[in-house]
């Protein structure tokens, strides 16, 4: 499986006043994207799953490029949906 994480530049860079102006497709999560299907793995591609909570809120610090706690919540929320309905993990196991 292959997990294609966008950059900050990438989700939020528009909002910064300033901001140099990304090409309007991510070519290299495509390029890797193409890739990982050609082999027969499995892509969750966190820019098309993130995009619309970044809508909304900030998920990167701002003056980082990390994830903030809410930045990891969400992705460990999607990733956590997505092996499960993938059946990559058993959804009937109880959290510690």
């Amino acid at each position: 499986m292959v997990i294609i994480a966008l950059s900050d530049s990438r989700l939020h860079g528009a909002e910064f006043e300033d901001f140099p102006r990304l090409s309007e497709k991510p070519h290299f999560d495509m390029f890797v994207e193409r890739l990982a299907g050609q082999s027969g793995l499995g892509v969750a591609n966190l820019e098309k799953l993130l995009r619309p909570l970044a809508a909304n809120e900030l998920l990167y610090f701002r003056d980082d490029d990390h994830w903030n706690e809410r930045g990891h919540a969400a992705v460990a929320d999607i990733l956590g949906r997505f092996l499960k309905s993938r059946h990559i993990i058993n959804s009937d196991r109880k959290a510690l």
